[in-house]
């Protein structure tokens, strides 16, 4: 994202412009333009009461609904969205994970385990399985629907973290405490889809965040950019 320009969460009045000018777009904008409603759950911290409206003008979401960091409020703000409001896409943003992996570390710096992968900090891995225990709750409001066809369900992220030499924004923040560099493991994602008609089996390539809206409008049968990367194959 940083190739963009935006290098923070900060909502930057000036670079969405830019950004605009462009002619960058957000998927919610794909979902609009084809006729369909999109969502959006996420901690209040992210998107503070006062820029509230400038994030859903930025991002072209239809609703935008804050809750409170913890896991179990984000999850029930998503469940109850998308029983009220049935969205066409319903984005639910954990942030968790992400606070843990830079108050602590991704990894363990120098530290592999036997199989000679990374040896994530113990910080991080228990805000992950706090994140995975909400995203199992949300799954069980669902699945019916993802069985019956009605619903696809993604699990994903927006980086990796904890690899390569230094962040340029932030050069002070040891490299396993960021995720800015172009090393595969700050870049790479994981990706799971799990919807009607998909068969059970391992993405032929590694995914990138730039795949990942392409892929839902994919899913969803709509129009995106030319310039869009290339949807992941399933």
């Amino acid at each position: 994202m940083t190739t963009l320009g935006i290098t923070s969460n900060d909502l930057d009045a000036s670079k969405a412009i830019a950004l605009d000018i462009n002619g960058a777009s957000t998927v919610f904008a794909w979902v609009r333009g084809a006729g369909g409603s999109s969502a959006a759950v996420a901690g209040a911290a992210l998107v503070p009461a006062g820029r509230r409206a400038d994030a859903q003008r930025l991002f072209a979401v239809d609703t935008l609904t804050a809750a409170d960091l913890a896991e179990d409020s984000v999850r029930g703000r998503a469940i109850a969205l998308e029983r009220s409001r049935q969205p066409t896409l319903l984005f639910v943003h954990f942030s968790g994970a992400d606070l843990a992996g830079h108050d602590s570390g991704w990894i363990v710096p120098g530290v592999t385990t036997a199989a000679g992968t990374d040896s994530l900090a113990p910080h991080y891995r228990a805000a992950a399985v706090h994140v995975d225990s909400a995203i199992a709750g949300i799954w069980a409001a669902v699945a019916a629907d993802v069985e019956a066809g009605r619903i696809a369900f993604i699990v994903t992220a927006d980086h990796g973290g904890g690899h390569g030499d230094h962040c340029v924004a932030t050069p002070d923040v040891p490299a396993f405490r960021e995720h800015c560099t172009s090393a595969g493991g700050d870049q790479l994602i994981p990706f799971v889809l799990v919807a009607k008609g998909v068969a059970h089996a391992k993405l032929p390539t590694s995914a990138r965040i730039t795949q990942v809206a392409p892929t839902i409008a994919k899913l969803l049968a709509i129009w995106r950019p030319k310039a869009a990367d290339a949807a992941l194959g399933y």
